[in-house]
């Protein structure tokens, strides 16, 4: 049975092997299988668009099929990192969050406000200052806290 398809095969491959193009004296193109008797200079061959053969359809299938695996993956890796991205913005942002809640709660517990300078001396906040600072702290958490 094999060796059938193997011998249709190769006809159906040479059936297509060789086409020709040439015109006559009348200006009238030609195409055949053989070159014109009358005008055998003048006779081209004309390239045809042939199947390829299952061996080819495979692999060509193939390596669009790892492309497309290839690309997915790459898809995945990259939608995997941006999660790994937000959930470590996420924490810090919680982690801001309830740094500046307690430090609003100190702020209203206090007796006295006071900024601390680079040469560590310490300027208490006038009652202004102290409104404007916890104002500020307010709307930050506000702004930037209601989820957590």
């Amino acid at each position: 049975m094999k060796w059938l398809s193997v011998v249709f095969l190769s006809l159906a491959v040479s059936a297509y092997a060789e086409i020709y193009k040439w015109i006559d004296e009348q200006g009238n193109v030609h195409f055949g299988d053989k070159k014109s008797v009358v005008n055998v200079k003048k006779a081209e061959e004309v390239e045809t668009n042939t199947q390829p053969n299952s061996y080819e359809v495979k692999r060509d299938v193939k390596q669009k099929q790892q492309k497309l695996l290839d690309a997915w993956s790459e898809e995945r890796a990259i939608k995997a990192e941006a999660k790994i991205k937000r959930k470590a913005e996420l924490k810090k942002r919680k982690t801001t969050c309830e740094r500046k809640r307690k430090y609003l709660q100190q702020y209203k517990n206090s007796q006295y406000l006071y900024d601390e300078s680079e040469g560590g001396s310490r300027t208490i906040l006038s009652n202004e200052e102290r409104v404007a600072e916890e104002k500020s702290m307010k709307d930050f958490i506000e702004k930037n806290c209601k989820r957590y």
